[in-house]
C-alpha cells in the first residue's frame, strides 16, 4: 500500500515530504517500508519567521490560529508536488501521515503560569487542499 508522510522536524525549516511502500508481511505486520520518493520544501520566509515567533511565545491566538492553516496549507502543497512529480493520484494512498512543528504556547491564569502545546498544521486544510482523508494527528 502506499503512503505519504510529512514532517517539518526540529530544525523548523521546511517540509519534508515521502512517498514510500508498505505491506504487510504473513505475520501481519508491516513489512520495512520501501522508498519511492521525496523531497524538501523550504517554508516561505514569512511563515518560518512566523514559525519561530510561535516558539518565542510573540504571536497573539489569532495569529496562531492562523499560522495553523497556513501549516496546513504548505504540508498540502508538498504533498501535492510530490504526487506531480511521480505522477500518483490521491487515490492510491492508502494512507497519509504527518506530524508537525510543535510551538508551545506558555499562558497566566490565576493561579500562576502554565503551559500547553500545540501541534502546528490544520490537518483539515492538508486533508482539503490535498484532496486526501487525513485523520486527527497525534498530540503530545
Amino acid at each position: 500500500m502506499l503512503a505519504l508522510g510529512l514532517n517539518s522536524g526540529s530544525s523548523f525549516d521546511g517540509i519534508d515530504a515521502v512517498l514510500i511502500d508498505v505491506d504487510l508481511g504473513e505475520d501481519g505486520l508491516l513489512k520495512r517500508p520501501c522508498f519511492i520518493a521525496g523531497k524538501s520544501v523550504d517554508w516561505p520566509k514569512r511563515v518560518a519567521d512566523q514559525v519561530l515567533a510561535a516558539f518565542e511565545n510573540e504571536l497573539s491566538i489569532f495569529e496562531l490560529c492562523r499560522l495553523n492553516h497556513v501549516a496546513g496549507a504548505l504540508y498540502a502543497e508538498a504533498a501535492r508536488s510530490l504526487m506531480r512529480e511521480t505522477q500518483t493520484p490521491p487515490e492510491a494512498f492508502s494512507v497519509i501521515g504527518f506530524d508537525g512543528s510543535v510551538a508551545t504556547i506558555l499562558a497566566h491564569d490565576a493561579r500562576g503560569r502554565w503551559a500547553s502545546s500545540a501541534r502546528l498544521t490544520a490537518h483539515a486544510a492538508l486533508s482539503n487542499k490535498s484532496a486526501m482523508t487525513t485523520a486527527w494527528p497525534r498530540i503530545s
